[in-house]
């Protein structure tokens, strides 16, 4: 297995090594003693435990480029008494990286070296040069461990070869060659799911899992109050989740357009959309209304009140009323489900889409420019209302520049991966930037106009061009159900005293709760509603058994009889 997978092995060491940085060389330099300090041995253990001291006062974004420098702090006894505790720079890559950037920056390099080990071919197609590249990766990170500052010439000099030695060593074009994927069976077009082909080989399904996660963690450590500094604005947990709602709108406008443009009707469209998002939300709303008349008095007492929310949720305006009464009136959000708020954005995309989608083909080959201009208007959207806007709309404003034509900006950046979908050398080239222009528009604010393009581009990377990492959906698509049941469940908990009692035992019920719910609905509700050919049915288990039907032959020249074996499908045998 080792030499199969050496590239991804070392990657993974890399990347793990990187984000352990502070516990490793911690551990390295427990009880070291600067002012005891006889060897350059000694004092380097003294200048490690002194840089992880820089690391745990900002241990999120870091203290900054060179922030090292700052510690005019001098060592008060032993042989190298009167020298800087910190001459400058930690004396170590790792640590200095985290001094510096934190967290954050920690986990963005651990990714992209990650995926990048990824992307090489197994160690036997790469033959001498691969053993080259093991070599050079292995001195650096060897040398960065003890090496001086992490802007020396030298190290960045090292690095530029390691690139040049992989870009012209690695036989890329015979790789990609062998890893194409193997021609499909011809799918009558009206009986195959939609965009089966692209649910085979991509990681969709695992971004749109991740990026629920995601949301769901912030909002049950929020309403739990247990770690206050990972959820203040810009908080680490609160900007994931930011990014976890514009990822979702970014995967969104890239598949609800594929469905819009392969599905050969309007009707067909919009119950296919119903399908996959109301009965699973109708669920969660009656659910939430049947738990305040069992547990609430006051709800049993004000049924008009129940009344009202009932009718509003129900058709997506939460806004109108988010509360239930008698329940969580103390929590830091009392909406019942302060999670749902988006939903009314996706079903205005899904209203709007089919014309959008009309506009877009009658531009032709000038499709870019209008795409371009819905980008644009909905930055200025955003940009207006939460200047100038603010002026006039008052309260409002913030709320409004939330709304469908501020986050279309998502929607339209998907859309355009969907065009770009086979162009893979394309994204493999922008996803070093995307990165870079994210970590820009994170660290930055002002900034922010640049962050669908950077996330989107990330996005399309990980999704299509970096191989398939996780089935996740063998046992169920779980994420759109994790997204619109966590946010109750974690209130029902805080209400009960869980947070305050026992935060930990509060963080694990909230989510294998969550999970175990979300499970339920995607069994019970959610798939039993959508069409026997619909893609988000298509579990890996179940799309192999699809493609071996369709491979099935008596003779090698016969095509499987339409009646039998699509009536097979049908019935998922």
């Amino acid at each position: 297995m080792a030499p199969r997978f050496a590239p991804r092995i070392l990657a993974g060491f890399m990347s793990l090594l990187i984000l352990s940085a502070p516990l490793v060389f911690g551990f390295l330099s427990r009880g070291s003693d600067i002012s005891t300090a006889e060897t350059s041995a000694d004092w380097r253990l003294g200048i490690w435990a002194r840089s992880l001291e820089v690391v745990a006062e900002s241990p999120i974004y870091g203290g900054g480029v060179r922030v090292l420098r700052s510690i005019s702090d001098t060592i008060q006894g032993g042989a190298f008494e009167g020298d800087l505790v910190v001459p400058n720079h930690a004396h170590n890559m790792f640590v200095q990286l985290w001094a510096e950037f934190g967290a954050t920056g920690a986990i963005l390099l651990a990714i992209i070296i990650f995926m990048a080990g990824w992307r090489l071919p197994v160690a036997h197609k790469m033959g001498t040069q691969g053993q080259m590249l093991a070599g050079v990766i292995g001195a650096v990170v060897a040398i960065s461990a003890v090496t001086y500052d992490l802007w020396n010439d030298w190290w960045w000099a090292v690095c530029g070869m390691l690139v040049i030695l992989s870009s012209i060593s690695v036989p890329w074009k015979r790789a990609r060659a062998q890893r194409k994927p193997a021609v499909q069976p011809d799918i009558p077009k009206e009986r195959a799911p939609v965009a089966l082909s692209h649910n085979l080989a991509n990681n969709f399904n695992l971004l749109r899992l991740f990026f629920a996660g995601s949301v769901a963690i912030y909002h049950i450590v929020y309403l739990g109050g247990v770690a206050p500094e990972l959820t203040e604005p810009d908080g680490a947990l609160a900007v994931l989740a930011s990014l976890g709602v514009h990822g979702f709108f970014i995967l969104s406008g890239y598949l609800v357009y594929a469905s819009c443009v392969n599905t050969p009707s309007l009707w067909s469209y919009a119950v296919r959309r119903m399908r996959r998002l109301y009965p699973a939300y109708a669920v969660v709303i009656l659910a939430s209304v049947a738990g305040a008349l069992i547990f609430s008095a006051e709800a049993r007492a004000n049924q008009d009140e129940v009344l009202e929310y009932l009718g509003w949720n129900l058709i997506f305006l939460n806004f109108m009323e988010p509360n239930l009464p008698g329940l969580f009136g103390d929590a830091p959000i009392s909406a019942v489900n302060g999670a749902l708020w988006t939903l009314k954005i996706e079903v205005m995309f899904y209203a709007v889409l089919p014309l959008l989608a009309w506009a877009l083909m009658k531009a032709g080959k000038y499709k870019w420019a209008v795409a371009a201009g819905v980008y644009v208007a909905s930055e200025l959207w955003r940009f207006v209302l939460t200047g100038v806007g603010g002026t006039i709309a008052g309260p409002w404003a913030e709320t409004l520049s939330y709304q469908l034509p501020g986050q279309m900006r998502f929607f339209i950046c998907g859309i355009m991966l969907y065009w770009i979908r086979d162009k893979r050398s394309w994204m493999l080239n922008a996803a070093p930037f995307g990165v870079a222009l994210l970590v820009v528009s994170i660290w930055l604010p002002e900034n922010e106009l640049l962050r669908p393009l950077a996330l989107s581009s990330v996005v399309i990377w990980i999704g299509l061009v970096v191989p398939r990492l996780f089935g996740v959906t063998r046992y169920g698509e779980i994420s759109y159900g994790l997204y619109i049941v966590h946010f109750p469940i974690a209130q029902a908990l805080v209400s009960v005293g869980g947070a305050a009692n026992a935060p930990w035992f509060y963080l694990y019920a909230a989510v294998t709760m969550s999970i175990a719910a979300a499970v339920c609905l995607w069994w019970l509700v959610e798939r039993p509603m959508l069409h026997s050919n619909s893609a988000y049915r298509m579990t890996s288990k179940e799309v192999g058994n699809i493609l071996q039907l369709f491979q099935y032959r008596r003779k090698p020249t016969a095509v499987p009889s339409e009646p039998r074996d699509m009536k097979m499908m049908r019935e998922g045998a």
